[in-house]
């Protein structure tokens, strides 16, 4: 059995395939973190239009409370006006901190800010003006809950899905070669070898060295699932080293491997390792299937 596999290992070196994989996998691992490098770009500038939009609406509120107290005498109406104000101000203080931190890059002013909006925001929902900034009790509830997680653990604010701190990069980069069409190329590529072995004249060479038959499958099989782990590897070996040296986080500040991902119950560890694995197992079964059906449609085409 170990000659055969030594036998694939050979042919494997021997082909383009070898170098082309290692070079393939280091191409797209790049073009992946340009791609996210981009996408933070345009999700930091999307950040600031929409904060800079609720800065206007809250602004305008601010405005038009403070002139409804300049027009009115009436003491009872005045006290409630600037409970408002003091609420639309509050409220509007803490997004332009916000958008103050997002132009400096600075994660802990820009949370700070956020924790002061939630605050007052809901309050200020209730008096019927906060309506108009376009966020809810909800949201604000959950903006809250984030901020004072990210505050407590001293992490940065990231978005989960666009990020070039290195635990999300990563989760993010191995999720998508986990992903079923991600696999469906790699087991077409990676079944070269074998597919054009099987349907040339080395089969019979093959049939008549290889006993029992199957021993050939089975190396090929075992060369393939290691060839796609060691992929796997240098692929996220590759995008971490981009991450440390090359990407910038979207404000400032880290984020920890041991930090629960955004909308999940796993750390950003935890969400990799399972990633890894999913796509591991995934290939190894999905690979021994399509070798499985290449032999059994060259014994058909025999027959």
């Amino acid at each position: 059995m170990m000659w055969v596999v030594r036998f694939e290992l050979r042919r494997l070196w021997r082909s383009y395939l070898a170098g082309g994989l290692l070079l393939l996998t280091v191409l797209l691992t790049a073009l992946f973190f340009w791609f996210a490098q981009v996408g933070v770009g345009q999700y930091r500038t999307q950040l600031l239009q929409d904060l800079e939009s609720k800065d206007q609406s809250v602004g305008q509120e601010v405005n038009g409370l403070q002139f409804q107290i300049k027009q009115t005498d009436d003491a009872a109406v005045k006290k409630v006006l600037r409970a408002q104000l003091n609420l639309a101000s509050r409220t509007d203080d803490g997004i332009m901190a916000q958008i103050k931190a997002v132009k400096q890059r600075n994660s802990p002013a820009f949370i700070a800010g956020g924790l002061q909006v939630s605050r007052y925001g809901p309050q200020f929902n209730k008096t019927g003006a906060g309506n108009s900034a376009g966020w809810s009790d909800q949201q604000l509830l959950q903006q809250k809950q984030q901020y004072q997680t990210l505050q407590k653990e001293h992490q940065a604010f990231e978005s989960p899905t666009v990020t070039m701190q290195a635990p999300g990069l990563l989760v993010n980069w191995q999720r998508l070669l986990a992903s079923p069409l991600t696999l469906v190329l790699v087991i077409l590529i990676l079944s070269t070898l074998w597919v054009t072995a099987v349907f040339t004249a080395n089969r019979q060479w093959m049939q008549l060295n290889v006993q029992p038959a199957w021993h050939w499958l089975a190396a090929n099989w075992a060369v393939m699932s290691g060839i796609w782990l060691m992929m796997l590897l240098i692929a996220n070996g590759c995008m971490f080293l981009f991450a440390r040296f090359l990407g910038s986080p979207l404000l400032s500040g880290t984020i920890s491997w041991t930090a629960v991902l955004p909308g999940s119950k796993l750390t950003y560890w935890q969400a990799w390792l399972l990633a890894l694995g999913q796509s591991w197992v995934s290939f190894i079964g999905g690979y021994g299937v399509w070798l499985g059906l290449t032999q059994w449609i060259q014994r058909r085409r025999r027959g």
